[in-house]
């Protein structure tokens, strides 16, 4: 509908990407950060003003290179690993807490082994 003027107006012959389009494509930010700069370099030797979009581009390729791209199916198994893993560490402390309470109560009937007393559950309990 409206259209800016000046040098921050794009031109109809920008590539513009979806963020889908740039999570798909191989990601280099050493390569991206060095070619910037040879664009830049170049923008310098020839007087020519240095464009907003290359100063983007620079500054995205440095915060690639400074902070690790975190893929969404990556972040979804690790967290869905480390809920599996909290969950049963949660049923291992209630199994071991149960079976404390059988050993302390004089009228259970749970059977007991030998080797287990009440000492070693709660150290196994503190171990986990």
């Amino acid at each position: 509908m409206f259209r800016r003027s000046g040098p921050v107006a794009a031109d109809d012959a920008d590539e513009v990407k979806s963020e889908a389009s740039e999570i798909d494509e191989e990601l280099n930010p050493e390569e991206d950060f060095r070619r910037c700069g040879e664009q830049i370099q170049e923008c310098l030797f020839d007087g020519v003003e240095i464009s907003d979009g290359l100063y983007v581009a620079l500054y995205v390729a440095k915060l690639r290179m400074t902070y690790e791209y975190k893929d969404r199916a990556v972040l979804k198994e690790r967290v869905l690993t480390d809920a599996k893993k909290e969950l049963e560490l949660t049923r291992m402390m209630e199994n071991l807490k149960v079976e404390k309470e059988q050993m302390q109560d004089p009228e259970s009937q749970a059977k007991r082994k030998k080797k287990r007393t009440v000492e070693v559950l709660e150290k196994e309990i503190q171990e986990i």
